[in-house]
């Protein structure tokens, strides 16, 4: 099985993904959810898109690095909207990496120009009803 790094979406790390990650870890991955936005959760997309504009994108994708430090390398990283941003970064830059999984990110977070393995998993997703799960 793999080690999953899965970060959340604006909304912040949600019952919902926290639900996902445990799915994950109960088929047989070890699966690390590390917390983008100190705690705290929005009520509305808009309010969590402008807590991650306020903050600055650059410092969401610094800290998803420094979450991964002192993990293995061979890491699958999993984004999920505003997660897509570190998830992309680290597979493209941190040595070792196994993957990357892209959920309900734009085409600007495709990896091009690497060669690890990458999915739209959008299918998955709406298999497992996910939309209202994440919002939990």
């Amino acid at each position: 099985m793999a080690e999953v790094v899965l970060f959340h979406h604006a909304l912040g790390l949600t019952r919902g993904v926290i639900a996902f990650a445990g799915d994950l870890r109960a088929a047989g991955h070890v699966v690390h959810t590390p917390d983008l936005v100190a705690g705290r959760t929005f009520d509305t997309l808009e309010q969590g898109v402008q807590h991650a504009q306020e903050t600055g994108f650059g410092e969401i994708i610094q800290r998803g690095a420094r979450a991964v430090d002192g993990l293995a390398a061979d890491l699958v990283y999993v984004g999920f909207s505003l997660g897509v941003l570190p998830a992309q970064y680290l597979a493209q830059t941190r040595a070792g990496a196994r993957g990357a999984g892209t959920i309900s990110g734009s085409d600007a977070c495709r990896c091009a120009g690497c060669d690890l393995p990458s999915r739209l998993l959008a299918a998955f997703g709406i298999r497992l009803g996910l939309a209202e799960r994440l919002a939990g």
